[in-house]
């Protein structure tokens, strides 16, 4: 048997164990221990891919209706009737879109030539395009479903299969970092716009004087991370002379595709006069690809392009989330692991790296960040005082460090995408938000606390 078996047999067991305990003692009411339980099974599920991520969601779903841990069939499936599980149809419809009209492909010639044919200088090219591109398309979602197809195309143009180190390094470096970009910006999606919600309402600007230092030092020190593990297969990839081929005219398909964008982007860049879900200027997206002589695909077209997983896995996992949530289960767990960190020691440092590491390992229960936010960030501001430090300083180190990992695939719609085409385990996505987490917790103590300092946060 293995490490990686072991490690995995370990971590079963001991999430056994704490679900007997917490259904044997934990005082709650009987509907969130199901709550809790289910999602517990459900994380072991994701985690060891011992059946199919769909597969998973709905037996999840069953065993919360038939054991009581929601009240009706339409609470456990609430899920399904949120709008982001269509923003995500709408964003995977706009990256089939823009791989079919060959704008997938122009890019990717044009990414080829940039990077002189050389795999490690293409690997830390797309780390800066995160940053760079963010400001274009702020949603890590709709980014992640954007250049996945563009990444796919310079791999096949090397011959580099899925199960190349090189192919995971750059599809886990998408699917882990990705969005450290996006909630640098306070456009920047659900999580940027949840969490100025909850501790006053910031500027752009201050958003991001605030949070850029953070999540650009974890997107880069997690690309090294990345870079150091599978580094050798990256060396392995033939460095390949490269020409830019002639250019030839742009086609119609990929006008439309760009002109379908920057309506959807800009919809979505001016929500405060209109007001609009993020999901309506989506499904828009949808609509517009498909309409007769405008779009760029039929129906058929989508139904052989579309991983539909994705959809439900994400809404399957919304409805565990949320019914973890409304049970009560997550205020317990999330109010006993930092409680139960804060009897251990009274020095305020070790006592802020501690309430770092369990609200990162609280990101293992809560698969949506929304619930995370909603339940973590009044928690730790309110042990600011015993830790030393003004609650909003506590709030943002919340949002660090909960939006910097991604412990399994169902984890977040923007690492979904990329993983049903990644050649990536879970377990190998585990394992790397197991490393990450420390990287944060390190990061925090040496540059961000410092830097928050000097702005003036104390």
């Amino acid at each position: 048997m293995n490490i990686s078996k072991i490690s995995t047999a370990i971590g079963i067991a001991i999430l056994g164990v704490s679900a007997i305990c917490i259904y044997l003692f934990a005082d709650i009411d009987y509907q969130a221990k199901i709550a809790i339980l289910v999602m517990m099974l459900a994380v072991i599920l994701w985690i060891t891919d011992w059946m199919p991520g769909v597969g998973t969601g709905f037996l999840c779903i069953i065993l919360l209706v038939a054991c009581g841990g929601v009240n009706s069939l339409s609470e456990g499936v609430i899920g399904f009737a949120k709008p982001i599980c269509y923003f995500l149809i709408g964003i995977l419809a706009i990256g089939y879109a823009v791989k079919r009209s060959g704008l997938a492909d122009r890019v990717a010639n044009y990414i080829i030539g940039l990077s002189l044919g050389n795999p490690v200088l293409l690997y830390f090219q797309m780390l800066g395009s995160f940053v760079i591109l963010t400001f274009f398309l702020p949603s890590a979602t709709t980014r992640g479903a954007i250049i996945v197809n563009m990444y796919e195309e310079v791999l096949d143009t090397w011959n580099v299969p899925k199960s190349h180190p090189f192919h995971k390094m750059l599809m886990l470096a998408m699917l882990a970092l990705n969005r450290c970009a996006s909630t640098a910006l306070l456009a920047g999606g659900i999580t940027p716009v949840v969490a100025s919600g909850l501790m006053g309402n910031f500027s752009w600007i201050e958003w991001f004087v605030i949070m850029s230092i953070p999540f650009y030092a974890n997107l880069f020190v997690g690309g090294i991370i990345i870079y150091v593990w599978y580094r050798k297969g990256a060396k392995s990839v033939q460095i390949m002379p490269y020409k830019l081929p002639p250019a030839k005219p742009i086609t119609i398909a990929e006008i439309k595709t760009i002109v379908i964008i920057f309506i959807t982007v800009s919809l979505w860049f001016t929500d405060f006069i209109h007001g609009l879900h993020a999901a309506v200027p989506a499904i828009l997206a949808l609509v517009l690809i498909m309409f007769p002589k405008i779009g760029v695909l039929s129906w058929e077209d989508l139904q052989e392009g579309i991983a539909w997983s994705n959809f439900f896995i994400t809404a399957t996992a919304l409805s565990l989330g949320l019914s973890l949530l409304n049970s009560g289960g997550a205020d317990w767990l999330g109010s006993n692991m930092v409680d139960w960190g804060l009897k251990i020691t009274d020095n305020a440092t070790l006592l802020i790296i501690m309430m770092m590491i369990l609200v990162g390992l609280a990101r293992i229960a809560f698969n949506n960040i929304s619930s995370y936010l909603a339940i973590m960030i009044p928690i730790t501001m309110g042990f600011s005082d015993i830790l030393g430090v003004s609650p909003l300083l506590a709030g943002f180190l919340t949002v660090v460090v909960g939006d910097s990992l991604i412990f399994y695939c169902a984890g977040t719609g923007s690492g979904l995408i990329i993983f049903e085409r990644s050649g990536l385990s879970n377990a190998e996505v585990f394992r790397f938000a197991c490393v990450m987490l420390v990287a944060v917790v390190i990061v925090a103590n040496i540059l961000v606390l410092p830097y928050w300092k000097l702005i003036g946060f104390q």
